[in-house]
């Protein structure tokens, strides 16, 4: 009986197979005279590899082909290999290498990666985007305190607490502030209520205009205001403070 093996032809002599002169362990047609297959431990035709076993994690998978990332099988120096699925945008890139933040590829949960490990560029070495509040002062902020407090010594705008931003910032001695430098309106420039003790009495004071009564502020706080300026000179323990 004659069979065809690829381009050879083999005759089968009960339940053997010979290609006479032509048998050989690396052919169709072992030296045997047994068919050659995948497993058997000789590379024959078609064969990238064979050792001999059933094994995908060694060199060579169980296809007889060489090991090699993207083929599916996590063999030695590989973390993952997901086959065709393997992506740099993936759980497991294309150097089958588990998705890591810092890695250079952006990959699922992440903003981005720029494959370094500074907090004060355009990507923080979490992955994300730089953006106020995140703890790092980044190009165009000032300062940045991982908080959303503008009672503090830096605003959620990652600016410094300064008077007449519209916040009232304790630390920096304000007590009052209505983002905006006009006398009289509650909040005086400096952002202080400017009220002062005189003679066991509570005044007023403008700091841009000394000793006038400035009837707003007074209002504002339910103090009374006075009403002739020359009265608060006298009611001074010493001289006008202008």
């Amino acid at each position: 009986m004659f069979s065809a093996v690829g381009s050879v032809t083999l005759r089968t002599n009960f339940g053997r197979t010979t290609d006479g002169p032509n048998n050989a362990n690396t052919n169709a047609c072992k030296a045997d005279c047994s068919k050659q297959a995948c497993g058997d431990g000789f590379v024959g035709p078609g064969e990238g590899c064979d050792d001999g076993n059933q094994s995908n994690a060694d060199a060579c998978t169980n296809v007889c082909k060489p090991a090699t990332c993207g083929d599916g099988f996590v063999q030695a120096g590989e973390q993952c290999d997901l086959g065709l699925l393997n992506s740099n945008s993936g759980l497991c890139t294309l150097a089958c290498k588990n998705a890591v933040c810092g890695d250079g590829f952006t990959q699922p949960g992440e903003q981005c990666d720029d494959a370094n490990m500074n907090n004060n560029d355009a990507c923080t070495n979490t992955c994300k985007n730089a953006a106020c509040g995140d703890g790092f002062v980044q190009p165009g902020e000032q300062c940045d305190d991982g908080n959303a407090s503008n009672t503090d010594g830096c605003t959620n705008a990652c600016k410094p607490a300064t008077c007449g931003d519209g916040f009232v910032q304790p630390g920096i001695g304000e007590t009052c502030d209505d983002a905006n430098n006009i006398p009289n309106d509650g909040c005086n420039p400096g952002c202080g209520t400017s009220c002062k003790a005189v003679n066991g009495l509570n005044w007023c004071y403008n700091p841009t205009a000394c000793g006038q009564p400035c009837d707003a502020v007074c209002a504002h706080f339910g103090l009374t205001p006075l009403a002739d300026k020359n009265a608060w000179f006298l009611a001074q323990d010493t001289e006008p403070e202008c």
